[in-house]
């Protein structure tokens, strides 16, 4: 608190002086919530150990036969999901945040985010997948080019989202 002697002086916390503090506190905040949510999920279905939670998984997972074309490329909204997880993966493997790309190309912050989810959005150019694969240190052929792992994720990826 802010003593009335001391009005012209700001007063900072320790906590926000260092910015390493402060996201440490976030980690420990999340590892808790993490932990929490484990002892609930154990607490509920009554599960001792992970090899009880293991057991008990398939239970809630269903099989689900995904389609996708014989030759291996992506069509459609696969394409758009598939060029997201590319252009992610390819970010975080330089361990930037989406607002560091963002300020490296010049797009903003929430176009990056759906370009990553997948979403088809008008307006993708060349130029924009350019400037995407020149700030990645990628060509354009790199930046398309998708394993069959690649196109079966991003068909499951679809499925799953038809469901919601």
């Amino acid at each position: 608190m802010v003593s009335p002697k001391d009005k012209d002086q700001k007063y900072v916390t320790p906590e926000f002086t260092n910015s390493q503090v402060a996201e440490d506190e976030g980690v420990m905040r999340f590892q808790r919530r993490t932990e929490r949510r484990i002892l609930a999920r154990k607490a509920r279905f009554g599960l001792e150990n992970r090899a009880e939670a293991l057991a008990f998984a398939p239970l809630f997972v269903s099989p689900m036969h995904v389609e996708m074309p014989d030759d291996g490329i992506p069509r459609g909204n696969a394409l758009f999901n598939c060029l997201g997880y590319k252009i992610a993966y390819l970010r975080k493997e330089k361990g930037w945040l989406q607002k560091d790309l963002a300020k490296k190309t010049g797009i903003s912050v929430s176009y990056i985010s759906k370009l990553e989810r997948g979403y088809q959005i008008e307006g993708v150019t060349l130029d924009i997948l350019l400037t995407l694969a020149n700030v990645l240190d990628v060509t354009l052929k790199d930046l398309f080019d998708f394993s069959k792992e690649d196109v079966y994720f991003a068909y499951y990826r679809l499925k799953i989202h038809s469901y919601s």
